[in-house]
């Protein structure tokens, strides 16, 4: 009798429990179509204080900073919107929230649809001590303080994110990135692995945004591309050489490499079917599939440069600029400190000017050889016999041989050998009230020549 009256009862509750079923599917589904079709904007970076600024607003801002500077503007990036987000009356009003119909102008959105921080005490991780955070790091007070006793946190950001076509609002790709930094306090590696995220993001964007391809082949310092992409190469285009993260293991386990930028190489030659890229600058190998991206900007270089005093004449430190640093053709110009002897035997400094051309005939990966011709104008000081400051002006020319050879990204070592051709001088002078007057000797006035030979060395930064 209890069973037969248990029946109904569980009817009953069946019945009642099923629409709940269908309303909860039909949320599900809305919310689901809700986080493709609508997004948040990101909190400004100035906000960075607030309870509400989150690590997707930090990594959006970051996404935003790096389309800038790629020259990309009508890409959106927004931050995919969650149920959490939406059953908070109160968090609607302290943000934005747009539509994909909303977008005028822009043709994608970038969604920042996943993110994840996690920490750990490095110096601890035998004895099992860890933590684990996700989404947000909010700053406690002082008296509120969390983080270990420690210099070697590490951590390990991971960011997924969504390219969706405005236009339909379809999911076109995706990009999931993994950064990560070792040192430091749990502040100071954060910063760092937001920095390795920034750099990871940067080659990725311009590999989506800028004309890149895959590298076939590589063969005596030159790059075969796939067949049939030579669309839109021109002779003369700068690529950057990328390298991306590999696996290296040893007997303590495996590791990821960092790749990165490793080179740059231009377009020698271009015909109807292929191109020819040549490395013009390799300052780390790099392995299988790796890639080049176009580099659309100007690289320009500055150069500290020592010549040595081969003789007892003159020697010279200034910074010279180069326009083109990498290229068979550079020229450029600069500015000196100059020593020079006079027929006194005295050492008498000054300053000068200088302009140049380079031509380099072994254009190599990983080193250069060209010629050097160059024009000279320098102006030492003395004093003469009535203790006035005096100057002359020593005009020259030099030619000579140069080689470059690649240190690190951005510093090479140069160095040269050549003869300079001076023109005497012994014409001594001052100036007082906008007048010019000559030198006072009670002989013959001292004569200064900067003709010799030429061995100089110097450290070229490049601007990229």
């Amino acid at each position: 009798m209890i069973q037969f009256r248990l029946i109904p009862i569980f009817l009953i509750s069946i019945l009642l429990c099923f629409p709940a079923v269908i309303n909860a599917q039909e949320i599900d589904t809305t919310e689901t179509e809700i986080n493709i079709k609508n997004m948040r904007l990101p909190l400004p970076a100035y906000a960075n204080k607030s309870i509400r600024y989150t690590i997707d607003d930090e990594i959006a801002n970051l996404i935003a900073d790096i389309l800038e500077r790629i020259g990309v503007n009508d890409v959106f990036v927004g931050i995919e919107l969650d149920s959490t987000f939406l059953n908070i009356d109160s968090t609607i009003n302290k943000y934005t929230i747009v539509t994909c119909n909303e977008l005028n102008g822009i043709r994608e959105a970038i969604v920042v649809s996943a993110t994840e921080i996690f920490q750990f005490n490095d110096e601890q991780e035998e004895n099992g001590t860890y933590f684990k955070l996700k989404r947000s790091i909010f700053k406690k007070k002082p008296s509120q303080k969390t983080e270990p006793d420690s210099t070697n946190i590490y951590t390990e950001i991971s960011v997924f994110l969504n390219f969706i076509d405005i236009e339909t609002g379809d999911n076109i790709g995706y990009i999931d990135v993994t950064a990560t930094h070792t040192g430091g306090s749990l502040k100071q590696s954060k910063e760092k692995a937001l920095e390795n995220l920034w750099d990871k993001l940067m080659m990725e964007l311009k590999k989506i945004y800028w004309l890149s391809f895959y590298i076939e082949s590589t063969t005596n310092g030159k790059i075969k591309l796939p067949f049939g992409t030579n669309y839109g190469i021109k002779k003369g285009k700068i690529f950057e050489l990328v390298e991306p993260d590999r696996i290296w293991e040893d007997e303590k386990g495996e590791y990821i490499v960092a790749g990165g930028r490793v080179g740059f190489a231009t377009v020698s030659d271009t015909t109807r079917d292929s191109s020819k890229v040549k490395i013009i600058r390799l300052w780390q190998d790099f392995y299988p599939e790796s890639w080049v991206v176009e580099y659309p900007y100007t690289i320009q270089g500055f150069e500290l440069n020592l010549v040595a005093p081969s003789t007892d004449y003159y020697l010279s430190f200034g910074i010279q600029f180069h326009a083109n640093p990498m290229q068979k053709i550079d020229w450029g110009f600069g500015m000196q400190i100059i020593q020079v002897a006079d027929s006194f035997g005295d050492k008498n400094f000054g300053f000068g000017f200088s302009g140049f051309g380079i031509w380099r005939f072994l254009n190599g990966a990983k080193f250069d050889i060209g010629a050097k011709l160059g024009i000279n104008i320098d102006i030492p000081f003395k004093e003469d016999d009535n203790g006035q400051i005096v100057n002359t002006a020593l005009f020259s020319t030099q030619i000579g041989i140069i080689a470059e050879y690649p240190l690190s990204e951005k510093f090479d070592i140069v160095f040269g050998l050549g003869y300079r051709f001076g023109v005497k001088s012994s014409e001594w002078e001052f100036s007082e009230n906008d007048e010019t007057f000559p030198a006072y000797w009670r002989n013959d006035s001292p004569e200064v020549d900067n003709t010799g030979y030429i061995l100089s060395t110097g450290f070229k930064y490049y601007l990229y």
